[in-house]
């Protein structure tokens, strides 16, 4: 199987695919592998929320305007159920309202919209909400398909020429006097230039092989859908503890949900540490998930569950991705950990394409460098 391609791009998730999507537009080679199939891992597994309230000034932000416009150009075509319905970080906790305040006023000079609401004024936004004391409302905050999304990128990666290989693991890397030369696999060796790590919450266990070690954990996040029913949720509806930084590292049960187009609504999330990429389904986690959800939307009490799930996402031990060259071998490019990646995928494609094939790489970027690590 030992082939040779310029770019050769290991994950087929959201960040993987447009990746590989970006460089091919530019005329470059570019193999794709994923251990299972495209979509399968995190990017299938995830509720679709777009977030901005919770980004930080500056790269972060600007990433999230440039993929939102991308979904704004693509969803009549592609049916990505893009829309931006709004959304409020709501709270059960005196704190958690007090951390709050200081974090809007600090965020709105820094030009986010945001509202600090209550009683009244969150009864107007979310009139099924109950039991809150408050929330932080973001008009900006929104939603997607994520299935529909991975499927625009993959169809994207097709046309334009990505070679792509599913079911093909990476078992290891092709070094030759200290050099990188490409990846092992279960099928043979596949040569590249450069080699770019999409592999989200498998990347310790694979840059282990080359005595690297990256802290790039994960946890299993576990939701649930209901049968379609009536308008009963306007926009997002997520745990106050995100905005304000107020939640667990581990295990834990947070008030989340929203309800999509077809008037199915997803209930979340019931988080959990575990190993081995474990994404077995936790009866009493979902149970008390759901009735965490059902206490501040009691109008849905009657409606079914259709189907549960669960899949593992990264946490990195700084909050910050990896994004960049790895320091240690100059062809190995990193683009892992990124939180909420839906929400900047196709904008980290398209610049790290841009970064690659023409040397753009600005100065905001060094902050998420692997460097930091291992440099």
């Amino acid at each position: 199987m030992e082939r040779k391609s310029e770019y050769l791009v290991v994950g087929a998730g959201v960040v993987g695919l447009a990746i590989a999507t970006s460089l091919a537009d530019r005329g470059r080679s570019v193999v794709l592998v994923d251990q299972s199939e495209y979509g399968r891992g995190a990017s299938g597994t995830n509720l679709g929320q777009i977030s901005m309230s919770d980004r930080e000034q500056g790269l972060e932000q600007t990433l999230v305007f440039e993929t939102l416009d991308q979904y704004e150009k693509a969803s009549p075509f592609y049916q990505l159920e893009f829309r931006q319905s709004g959304g409020i970080c709501a709270f059960e906790k005196i704190e958690d309202e007090r951390i709050a305040r200081e974090i809007v006023e600090k965020k709105k000079k820094q030009g986010y919209r945001l509202e600090l609401v209550t009683n009244e004024r969150l009864g107007e936004i979310e009139p099924n909400l109950e039991k809150i004391r408050g929330g932080v409302y973001s008009p900006e905050e929104g939603q997607i398909n994520p299935l529909r999304v991975n499927c625009w990128l993959y169809d994207r990666a097709v046309r334009a020429g990505v070679c792509y290989h599913p079911h093909t693991r990476v078992t290891g890397f092709v070094r030759h006097e200290g050099h990188l030369k490409g990846v092992a696999t279960e099928q043979g060796d596949l040569l590249a230039d450069q080699v770019i790590l999409a592999t989200g919450s498998w990347t310790r266990e694979l840059m282990r092989t080359l005595e690297l070690d990256y802290p790039v954990d994960y946890i299993r996040g576990s939701a649930v859908v209901t049968e379609p029913c009536p308008p009963v949720l306007h926009g997002i509806i997520e745990d106050g503890g995100y905005f304000t930084g107020n939640v667990p590292d581990g295990s834990a049960i947070y008030f989340g949900g929203v309800q999509e187009e077809n008037g199915s609504v997803l209930i979340a999330q019931a988080n959990r540490m575990v190993e081995d990429y474990d994404t077995g389904i936790h009866g009493g986690d979902l149970a008390a998930m759901v009735k965490l959800f059902l206490d501040h939307v009691p109008v849905l009490r009657d409606v079914q569950i259709l189907r549960a799930w669960s899949g593992v996402t990264t946490l990195t031990e700084d909050e910050k991705p990896f994004w960049g060259h790895s320091g240690v071998y100059p062809n190995l490019f990193l683009a892992v950990g990124f939180k909420g990646a839906f929400s900047v995928a196709p904008a980290v494609g398209e610049r790290t394409a841009r970064w690659l094939c023409d040397g753009i790489a600005e100065e905001d970027y060094r902050a998420w460098s692997p460097v930091r690590i291992n440099g």
